[in-house]
């Protein structure tokens, strides 16, 4: 009978052999690899899209129902007063009141100026206060969103019920506000409440209790008169995603953009 000899492989087939298996697990670890960061980077942009568009919607919200608003930049502010309470617009764009005196200014020796003043070409702003009204508790009144833009994070501090004392962040939603701003209360009053709720960036402390986003890197914003509107744009980037959010919001409740006679001149 004739035996058989199996003599299994070769030194130099086995080393072949494993070449090959690691050219074929080195192109599959590639192949995983790759679609491993398309798919973070997919998963970044998406977030990126949607957290962006969430501040946006969030800001241009109390936009639309804003009584007044501020904007400060490089340390100086805009704002944008309701058609209530007359408002004349030096040549410079420096918002006077009707008696001849300046409004009111968060900083101190700081000149208010028109929102006309701000345009397209201007960079991110610092912040933005909005005075509006809404529902507080069960009552409905005024509140001022304070949006800050710092460090490439945006940190949202909310005032309510009307005036308060020196605190930086009044939270609470009391039945009874303090006190209820309407158009037939004074200018002083208003300016008083909006400039409590405006610090400088640099004099804020302790901000991660009030972090609302990250990653944003910039905030523009300036008017459109003709359409009663905001211009506004977001930019934010993470990890190499980067998205923008923009578009006009148009302001309500009979707001307007430019200044209007005095009603009590007519």
């Amino acid at each position: 009978m004739k035996k058989k000899h199996n003599q299994g492989f070769s030194l130099v087939e086995l080393i072949l052999a494993m070449a090959i298996l690691a050219i074929i697990m080195i192109a599959i670890g590639g192949f995983l690899n790759s679609t491993t960061r398309m798919y973070n980077r997919t998963q970044n942009d998406i977030t990126v899209q949607q957290t962006s568009q969430e501040l946006y919607d969030l800001i241009s919200d109390k936009v639309m129902q804003a009584k007044e608003i501020r904007v400060g930049r490089g340390g100086v502010e805009y704002a944008i007063l309701g058609t209530n309470l007359s408002t004349q617009e030096e040549a410079d764009g420096q918002l006077m009141l009707s008696n001849g005196t300046a409004p009111f200014t968060s900083h101190p020796g700081a000149t208010l100026y028109s929102f006309n003043a701000l345009t397209e070409e201007d960079t991110s702003i610092d912040y933005i206060c909005i005075y509006y009204d809404t529902t507080v508790g069960t009552k409905y009144g005024p509140t001022i969103d304070t949006f800050y833009f710092k460090d490439n994070n945006v940190y949202l501090m909310r005032s309510t019920g009307g005036m308060r004392g020196n605190s930086t962040y009044d939270n609470s939603l009391s039945d009874e506000p303090k006190l209820t701003l309407n158009a037939s209360d004074s200018r002083t009053a208003i300016d008083d409440w909006m400039n409590a709720c405006i610090n400088s960036t640099s004099a804020l402390t302790d901000l991660e209790d009030f972090l609302i986003c990250e990653d944003v890197k910039g905030f523009y914003i300036h008017a459109v008169p003709e359409e009663n509107a905001l211009y506004m744009k977001l930019d934010m980037e993470k990890k190499n995603a980067i998205n923008t959010t923009e578009g006009m919001v148009t302001i309500r409740n009979s707001y307007v953009l430019v200044p209007k006679d005095d009603p009590s001149d007519d």
